[in-house]
C-alpha cells in the first residue's frame, strides 16, 4: 500500500486494511493489556518529542492490534475492560498524532470510529479526552474557514467534555476544558465569556497537580493558559497582548521539544499578525532548523509560519523562504 493512499483513507478502511495483517493471541490477559500501555506510552512520549508524523504509522497498527484483539479474542471480563479503555486510548492517540502531522480528515474520522469505544467504556477522562481533541480540530477548522459553524461545534465539544468530566477532581482537566471553552467563545467572539473562562482555567491551575490529572493533560500549566490566551487574543483582534502573552508562555520550562517549536512559531505568528514583520521572520528562523533532516514531523509550525513565509518573500529573504519549503517537503515525505 502506498503511503499516500495508507495515511488518505478512512480510519474504518484502515483498520479493516492492516488487521488481516495483524497477528493476535486467541486469549489476552492481563500482560497483552500491559504490552499495549507501554506502545502507547512509547509513542506518546515521541510524539511530544518529534512530532506525530514520526509516530502515525506505529500508533495507528497498535490500535488496530488492540481493535482486533477486543473484537475477536477471548478474555475475562476484567482484562476486557482494562483492554477497551486502553483500545479507545490507543485510537484517540492516532486522531491526535494525525491532526498534529496535517491529516485532518484522517484525524476526525478516527475521532469518529474512537467515540462508541470511549463511550462504552465507563471512564470520563476516556470520553473526555475526545471531545477535547475534537474541540480543538473544530476550532482550527472555525479559523481556516472563517465559517462560524466549526466555532459552534467547538462550544458544543467543550461543553460535552465539560459535562462528561462534571465529577472528576482533576485541577489539569478541568482547566484544559476551560481552555476549549475559551478559545471556542474567543472564535465567536464573545470577549466576557472568554475570560470567564480563562478566569476557570487559572484558578483550576492554581490548585496545584493532582494525583487524578491524566497522563495526556501533564502539558496542562500556567504557561499552556498563556499560550492560549495569547491565541484567543488573536483570535478577538488584540494582537499585541497576544504578542506579550505568546512570549511570556516561552518562559515555560516545562515545554516539550514538539511543543516549544509550536509555542516559537505561534509566537513568529502573533508577531507577523501584529505587524512586526521582520521580528516574526527572525523568530521564524528559530523554528525551522527543528525540521532538518527529518528531526521535526509536527505540521502544525509551519501551518502557522505560512504568513510569515510570505512576508520573506515580499522582503526578498530567499533564505528563509529555501528553508520553510524544505521543511514543508521533509514533514509531507
Amino acid at each position: 500500500m502506498d503511503r499516500r493512499d495508507f495515511h488518505g483513507m478512512a480510519a474504518g478502511l484502515l483498520l479493516s486494511a492492516l488487521m488481516p495483517h495483524i497477528r493476535i493471541p486467541d486469549r489476552v490477559g492481563a500482560t497483552d493489556v500491559r504490552y499495549l500501555q507501554a506502545a502507547l506510552d512509547h509513542i506518546a512520549t515521541r510524539d511530544q518529542s518529534t512530532g506525530g508524523g514520526a509516530v502515525l504509522d506505529q500508533a495507528l497498527r497498535q490500535f488496530a492490534r488492540a481493535r482486533r484483539m477486543l473484537d475477536e479474542a477471548d478474555y475475562t471480563e476484567a482484562v476486557g475492560q482494562d483492554l477497551l479503555v486502553v483500545t479507545a486510548n490507543l485510537g484517540t492517540l492516532c486522531g491526535w498524532v494525525a491532526y498534529d502531522s496535517g491529516n485532518q480528515p484522517l484525524a476526525r474520522s478516527l475521532y469518529t470510529e474512537v467515540q462508541p469505544l470511549a463511550n462504552s467504556s465507563g471512564s470520563a477522562e476516556v470520553q473526555a479526552d475526545v471531545w477535547l481533541l475534537m474541540s480543538m480540530q473544530a476550532a482550527g477548522q472555525a479559523r481556516a474557514t472563517g465559517q462560524r459553524g466549526y466555532a459552534r461545534e467547538a462550544l458544543r465539544l467543550a461543553n460535552l467534555a465539560s459535562t462528561v468530566a462534571r465529577n472528576e477532581t482533576s485541577p489539569k482537566l478541568h482547566a484544559l476544558i476551560a481552555l476549549r471553552q475559551a478559545k471556542a467563545y474567543a472564535s465567536l467572539g464573545d470577549s466576557s465569556a472568554f475570560r470567564n473562562a480563562i478566569l476557570r482555567a487559572r484558578r483550576e491551575i492554581d490548585r496545584g497537580s493532582d494525583p487524578t490529572d491524566p497522563a495526556w493533560c501533564d502539558f496542562v500549566s500556567a504557561g499552556e493558559v498563556d499560550g492560549q490566551e495569547a491565541t484567543s487574543y488573536m483570535l478577538l483582534g488584540d494582537h499585541d497582548r497576544a504578542v506579550s502573552l505568546r512570549q511570556l508562555s516561552l518562559n515555560d520550562s516545562s515545554l516539550s521539544p514538539r511543543n516549544r517549536i509550536c509555542a516559537q512559531a505561534q509566537f513568529a505568528r502573533a508577531l507577523f499578525e501584529a505587524g512586526d514583520q521582520t521580528e516574526a521572520v527572525k523568530i521564524g528562523y528559530e523554528v525551522l532548523p527543528a525540521f532538518m533532516k527529518g528531526g521535526m514531523t509536527s505540521a502544525r509550525p509551519l501551518n502557522w509560519l505560512t504568513g510569515v513565509r510570505k512576508a520573506a518573500e515580499q522582503s526578498g529573504d530567499m533564505d528563509f523562504c529555501q528553508m520553510f519549503d524544505a521543511a514543508r517537503r521533509s514533514v509531507a515525505a
